[in-house]
């Protein structure tokens, strides 16, 4: 089992290594307003470490469900009409 404490390391490191490659600060609700392209992107990126987790922790379908998540993340990140 995956422990809280072990999906804050998780969160802290993606946070961290966004901060590496690119100097925007992460999508928080305190940041303010962000385009749709940009949550999109992030979500694919928090989506895809919870697929990871799930698929670790054995539960399958989870995982699927969360894949699929991660596809329509990256299509709408892909759509030239999202700002």
């Amino acid at each position: 089992m995956i422990s809280g404490q072990a999906v804050t390391h998780l969160r802290k490191s993606h946070i961290l290594n966004m901060s590496e490659a690119d100097s925007a600060a992460p999508i928080t609700p305190e940041a303010g307003p962000v385009g749709a392209k940009a949550v999109a992107e992030y979500s694919a990126e928090i989506l895809t470490e919870l697929r990871d987790l799930a698929s670790g922790a054995g539960l399958t379908f989870l995982a699927y469900l969360i894949q699929v998540a991660v596809e329509e993340s990256k299509i709408q990140a892909a759509d030239p009409e999202q700002g």
